[in-house]
């Protein structure tokens, strides 16, 4: 897959299919547009998968039409995404800022180590392109 075209139309392919799966949620469309634009952008054409993006899209399109473990993975991927994300010091006094951030940063490196192994093996096995 390495035209313009044909990655344009997967990229908005993904999109649709991500945006019917996790049912327009707010929260879970901005994290799925955060999430196809790094994986977008980050690699190179050449290294884009027809098959994998192919595999994704039925799985996402699964997820989109029924409520089963395929729409459960999709949201929980994004719920893990968007607390991934969210700063670690909302809503503290400022006394234990410092020393609660120096715990957790060295709390969520360990934390999400599972996580990310967990969907790697299920990107290989199902042949997907789940991002983290």
């Amino acid at each position: 897959m390495s035209s313009r075209q044909a990655i344009l139309k997967a990229y908005r392919a993904l999109f649709r299919s991500g945006l019917r799966a996790c049912k327009y949620q707010s929260l879970a469309r901005v994290q799925l547009r955060d999430i196809l634009r790094g994986a977008f952008r980050d690699s190179p054409w050449t290294a884009l998968d027809s098959r994998r993006i192919e595999n994704t899209l039925e799985f996402l399109e699964r997820a989109g039409r029924y409520n089963g473990m395929e729409h459960k993975i999709v949201k929980n991927i994004l719920f893990v995404r968007w607390w991934r994300m969210r700063p670690l010091s909302k809503g503290l006094h400022k006394a234990t800022i410092g020393q609660q951030t120096r715990q957790s940063t060295s709390i969520r490196k360990e934390v999400y180590q599972h996580y990310d192994a967990t969907i790697a093996m299920l990107n290989e096995s199902q042949q997907l392109c789940l991002s983290m």
